[in-house]
């Protein structure tokens, strides 16, 4: 990969990514991006981290618009607002902190859960590497929202400061966290587990993965809010409070369906995980029950 590394390194002289020649706003300036055009605008929301296993979180992505049945369109009929369904479809179901996004970094609510199985079940030091390299990788994606470590990283990490979008590192995670999973599984078929390892890695994965599933969909209210840094807009807009109060009533219901959903992907995992375990289905029903649930 030297080649691409080093011509896309002398490219990066003549382009955006290098060193402004303009100085008025020298504690600002690195020797690429600014720091403020790297981490306002594309910096993960620290509620969006659960887009990994809840793919809707936030609401999807800000092509994710909300329709005819939605809660929104219904009080916009009631409004007699023309065209309801056009104008229900310009309002975005995103309410994350970034100004724009194509959709979120979900990586599965099975292999999620899979990784934390892993996290308790697989021995040695390559499990604490990944598990570090996800927690770092989650970290750095927050941006802004965790300045002294974002600062820290482009100021100081080669190369750092080209970056445009810092919640690209999110790679990392895409990465490790399959690859634990692979690890739990692997052990899983290969080796007689203890059933008290067994049943402690399987009781803290559900409490921790399949918990939070439950939690947020059941009472996603309890701490979060579902505004927007763009309701304001709509309010400035014109638009009655009764509107905001729908378009959040559908954000919280599309966080609930898919929480629901992925616990329920979590509880069929947790079912063929102890189908196996004690000999109830066969290595190769456990893999074509694992994958299908995966691809899903």
């Amino acid at each position: 990969n030297i080649t691409l590394i080093w011509t896309t390194y002398e490219y990066g002289k003549y382009s955006t990514r290098s060193r402004s020649e303009l100085t008025f706003d020298k504690e600002n300036k690195t020797t690429g991006l600014d720091k403020d055009y790297i981490l306002n605008d594309y910096s993960y929301g620290i509620a969006e981290t659960f887009n990994l296993f809840i793919p809707n979180f936030v609401g999807g992505s800000h092509s994710n618009a909300l329709g005819t049945k939605s809660e929104t369109y219904n009080t916009l009929k009631k409004l007699d607002a023309q065209n309801a369904r056009q104008i229900a479809e310009q309002f975005p179901a995103y309410w994350g902190p970034q100004r724009y996004t194509s959709g979120p970094v979900y990586i599965g609510a099975v292999v999620v859960f899979l990784f934390f199985f892993g996290a308790f079940l697989v021995k040695g030091k390559l499990k604490w590497w990944l598990v570090t390299a996800v927690i770092f990788s989650i970290l750095l994606a927050w941006g802004k929202h965790l300045m002294f470590l974002s600062g820290f990283f482009i100021d100081y990490f080669p190369g750092y400061d080209k970056f445009r979008t810092v919640s690209m590192i999110l790679v990392i995670a895409e990465f490790a966290m399959p690859l634990l999973a692979i690890l739990a599984i692997k052990q899983l078929v290969e080796n007689e587990v203890p059933k008290v390892e067994f049943n402690k890695a399987l009781k803290y994965s559900l409490i921790i993965a399949g918990g939070l599933a439950l939690v947020f969909s059941i009472m996603p209210g309890l701490f979060l809010n579902f505004k927007s840094p763009t309701d304001q807009n709509l309010i400035n807009s014109g638009w009655p409070n009764e509107l905001l109060n729908s378009i959040r009533a559908d954000r919280k219901y599309i966080l609930q369906t898919d929480a629901f959903r992925s616990l329920l992907f979590i509880l069929f995992t947790a079912v063929i995980l102890l189908a196996f375990r004690f000999k109830k289905i066969s290595v190769k029903f456990f893999y074509v029950g694992l994958g299908f649930l995966i691809l899903l």
